[in-house]
């Protein structure tokens, strides 16, 4: 009988040791978390909350959700969050950057054309 408690106690410290081992080779996701953090500053910068609303409310979401996750220490869902929190910041900031050389090119257009206009008026 006490043959089989010594087994059960080994057991549980052999589990322990792994649990921690396993816990302790998934470090928490504080740099994803800042890098999504920055990206949507940056996103932010770029006038994306115009232009992508959509993508920057996601990414503003996520973020949220990862810091929560990391409170509860689930960091594989909280990595997972900020890096899609991430991403979804950097769509946000391409289709502001597409929208401002949109509006550059139909700006130069214009010009181009009315500067055609005065050349062939005179």
């Amino acid at each position: 009988m006490a043959a089989r408690h010594v087994s059960g106690i080994r057991l549980l410290l052999v589990g322990m040791v792994v649990w921690g081992v396993a816990c302790a080779s998934s470090p928490t996701p504080r740099e994803e978390i800042a890098q999504a953090r920055l990206a949507i500053d940056q996103a932010a910068q770029d006038d994306a909350e115009r232009h992508a609303p959509g993508e920057m409310k996601k990414a503003r979401e996520k973020l949220d959700r990862a810091q929560e996750m990391m409170r509860r220490e689930r960091y594989t869902a909280a990595r997972r969050l900020a890096d899609e929190a991430k991403v979804d910041a950097q769509i946000a900031e391409a289709k502001a950057t597409r929208q401002r050389a949109k509006s550059t090119v139909k700006s130069m257009e214009e010009t181009v054309e009315m500067l055609k206009k005065e050349y062939t008026d005179e």
